[in-house]
C-alpha cells in the first residue's frame, strides 16, 4: 500500500484513498479466502489498492468498457485499458502482480453471475466494487449479479451513493435495500455505501462503525423509520 500512495496523486480518479484504504486493510485482516473485483475501473485508481490485499491462489478482476464508450450509456467516466496498465506498473513490476490479474473489457449491463465465477474457475469474490454505469437499471443488475457471486463473509462496495449528479445510483441502492432483507449497511463515508450480508453485520460495525465520518448507523436507522429500506429482521 505504501508504494500506492507514493505515486496515487499520478493516477486520475475520484477515489478517497485516505479514508478507504485504511478501511480495506481492516476488513482484510478479518475476511477469509475470497477474490476481487471492480466494476467500473476507469485508470484504476480504486482497483490498484486492492490489489495490495491479494493473498494467495486469489484473483482481482477488473471490469470495465474501457476504449468501448459506445457502451457508456450515461458517460460516466471514460476508461482507459492502457491507462490501467500504465498505472498497475507504477505500483508492481509483471512479475510481481500481473499474472493475478484479469482485465476484462465488457458491458457489466450484459453480463451474469456465470461471467464471474468462471474468470475465478468458480471462486466467489470477497471484496466486490461497483462503479460502473451509473443509471437506476445498471446498478440494480450490477448489484443483483453481485450477491449471487459474493462470499460468505464478503462485502459490496458502491460508489457515488450521496453524488447529487448521479440520481440513478441512490436510486438503484435504495430499491434493492427496500426489497432486499439480507444485506445491511456498515460504511457511508467518503463516497462509498458499504454493505455485508446481515449474519456478518456485528462483525463489520465493529471495526468499522467509529470510523472518521461514518455515518451508517444513523443512516440506516433512519431508513428504516421512513421505510427507504426493509427493517431487518
Amino acid at each position: 500500500m505504501d508504494k500506492y500512495i507514493e505515486v496515487v496523486d499520478t493516477i486520475h480518479g475520484w477515489f478517497v484513498w485516505k479514508h478507504i484504504c485504511p478501511l480495506l486493510e481492516l476488513v482484510n485482516n478479518i475476511q477469509k479466502e475470497g477474490n476481487i473485483l471492480e466494476i467500473g475501473v476507469h485508470n484504476g485508481k480504486s482497483f490498484i489498492p486492492m490489489l495490495t490485499l491479494l493473498r494467495d491462489n486469489e484473483i482481482a478482476v477488473a471490469v470495465d468498457v474501457f476504449e468501448d464508450q459506445q457502451f457508456n450509456y450515461d458517460n460516466s467516466g471514460c476508461g482507459s485499458s492502457i491507462m490501467l496498465m500504465n498505472n498497475i506498473k507504477k505500483v508492481y513490476s509483471e512479475d510481481e502482480i500481473f499474472d493475478k490479474i484479469k482485465i476484462i473489457k465488457n458491458d457489466s449491463t450484459k453480463m451474469n453471475s456465470d461471467n464471474y465465477l468462471n474468470y475465478t474457475n468458480g471462486g466467489k469474490y470477497r471484496i466486490i466494487s461497483i462503479d460502473g454505469c451509473h443509471t437506476k437499471s445498471a446498478t440494480l443488475i450490477d448489484l443483483k449479479n453481485a450477491i449471487k457471486i459474493l462470499s460468505d463473509d464478503g462485502i459490496i462496495i458502491l460508489d457515488d451513493y450521496l453524488n447529487h449528479v448521479w440520481p440513478g445510483v441512490k436510486f438503484g441502492i435504495d430499491t434493492f435495500m427496500e426489497e432486499n432483507n439480507n444485506y445491511r449497511l456498515v460504511y457511508l463515508y467518503a463516497n462509498k455505501f458499504i454493505i455485508c450480508h446481515k449474519e456478518n453485520y456485528t462483525k463489520y460495525i465493529n471495526i468499522l462503525g467509529n470510523l472518521e465520518g461514518n455515518t451508517a448507523k444513523k443512516y440506516e436507522e433512519n431508513c428504516w423509520k421512513g421505510e427507504v429500506f426493509k427493517k431487518k429482521n
